[in-house]
């Protein structure tokens, strides 16, 4: 999915009429940059892009160029062969990218004169590692689903308002953080193979938005105003790309019924939501351990197939989806995210599970998991299922005893600097809570919140001025 300020125009070229419509050409084409918004020199960003071969005017081959102001173009050719086998991705050359917030354009052109144009505005940054050092992105809560580890903030957010929700997606803009995801848009506590009565139409879970297809169990929050709704707004507004997380239907089940009851949550969300074009892609709640809990009540041999079969049929899916509006089509990006712990004793079957596709695997638990994989590693693993990795990076102190607390200024520093061999923290768990402003009407995990935030903003300031200055080779 796009970025908040894509811009789309269509040339049409030698096929039929130019009066043709519109809303008929634009699910043909579609294209995202990922990471969404800011990359480093070291690490360019990836185009990908959608092209519909059963509509769009029958081609051989198609090309796609990518440039930055001033800068020689970044292209590739597919065949129409390979756009029917999926997402097309292309790295950006690193010599055609310029520092500071820049104009890009992508140009997308089939040999039967069809031609669609993007433009819109990408950061890079210079920081001489792969990483940007910096907090990409993160995660938000509605409500925490663990009432233990969220007891410092589920109380004050049972009464935010729409008007709140805006201001936390403004006050995450103001530090940097330009990717939010939703961890997940229902509570439900079961377990696979629990709970025998609950499939795709008997669903038990509580809605933290108003569900079209499981209305039954609406959370009490103390304003009924649409959470999402103001998160997606506020978030086109301030260049900010938002996940929203499907989930829960069970932890760890990736059953028919689960697969069915995702695509059942997706299309609803779309139909809701879809016109926003910070609406950037699907966050699947599932978590699940890096080594599959082998041996424990959850594992079975065919797990990895039924994951890799779940990401295949919600990508397909998601595909299908029509364009409902906004400012350009998009290809929605799908992440999911797994913990650190025993990844290396299963490559293989991550590999598997990654290529169903996975556009993009965030990992947690680097800093506190005994037996947990190396960046290189994970890097490797991602490399070979064609799967973007970002950090899950933990803001909260590892004793969890007391539920979810901020980690000080230096601890978080430090641990940015752990990770910049990977190309984004983009997924920092979690900004409800743990990072809040002073201007904030319910000050969302009290002091300690506001004072990780005040500090993180003056490094992300300084930093970001650094990185900009910093003209060493690449």
């Amino acid at each position: 999915m796009g970025v908040a300020q894509f811009t789309l125009t269509l040339l049409l070229l030698s096929i039929g009429s130019l009066a043709q419509e519109y809303s008929q050409i634009t699910n043909d084409v579609a294209v995202v940059l990922q990471p969404p918004h800011r990359a480093t020199l070291q690490a360019p960003p990836t185009l990908v892009a959608f092209m519909n071969v059963t509509t769009l005017p029958q081609f051989k081959v198609a090309s796609v160029c990518i440039a930055f102001t001033g800068k020689a173009s970044t292209c590739s050719s597919f065949s129409s062969e390979d756009a029917a086998a999926g997402l097309l991705r292309m790295k950006v050359n690193p010599a055609s990218l310029s520092l500071g917030v820049v104009s890009l354009k992508t140009i997308v052109t089939c040999d039967t004169g069809f031609k669609a144009m993007f433009s819109n505005e990408y950061e890079i940054i210079n920081t001489n590692t792969n990483s940007t050092q910096l907090l990409d992105g993160a995660f938000i809560d509605l409500y925490h689903w663990s009432e233990s580890e969220g007891q410092h903030y589920n109380m004050k957010l049972r009464n935010m308002t729409a008007e709140d929700w805006k201001a936390q997606v403004q006050y995450a803009s103001e530090i940097g953080i330009k990717t939010l995801t939703i961890q997940s848009v229902f509570l439900n506590n079961q377990y696979s193979r629990e709970a025998p009565g609950t499939d795709c139409f008997v669903y038990p879970g509580v809605s933290l938005y108003p569900s079209q297809v499981y209305p039954e169990h609406p959370f009490n929050f103390t304003d009924d105003a649409d959470k999402i709704q103001a998160i997606l707004s506020q978030a086109s507004l301030s260049n900010v790309s938002v996940f929203l997380g499907v989930g829960n239907y069970k932890w760890f089940d990736w059953s028919p019924n689960a697969s069915c009851w995702a695509m059942r949550v997706m299309g609803d969300l779309w139909k809701q939501y879809g016109q926003h074009d910070s609406f950037y892609g699907f966050y699947f709640s599932a978590e699940m351990a890096g080594n599959l809990d082998v041996g424990s009540a959850f594992w079975y041999p065919k797990l990895p197939a039924d994951m890799a079969k779940f990401f295949y049929d919600v990508r397909t899916f998601a595909d299908s989806l029509p364009f409902l509006g906004g400012a350009h089509p998009r290809t929605l990006q799908h992440m999911f995210a797994i913990n650190s712990g025993g990844v290396m004793t299963i490559a293989s079957n991550w590999t598997q599970i990654l290529s169903g596709p996975v556009d993009i695997i965030a990992v947690f638990g680097f800093a506190r998991i005994p037996g947990s994989i190396s960046i290189p590693d994970m890097q490797d693993i991602c490399d070979k299922s064609n799967t973007s990795l970002w950090i899950d990076m933990e803001l909260f102190s590892d004793d969890m005893s007391q539920g979810l607390v901020p980690k000080d200024i230096s601890a978080v520093l430090a641990e940015i600097r752990n990770y910049d061999y990977a190309h984004q923290i983009g997924a920092a768990y979690e900004f409800t809570g743990l990072m809040d402003s002073p201007s904030s009407r319910l000050q969302l995990g009290g002091p300690s919140a506001v004072k990780l935030y005040t500090d993180y903003m003056q490094y992300y300031k300084n930093h970001t001025t650094r990185s900009y200055n910093n003209m060493n080779t690449r």
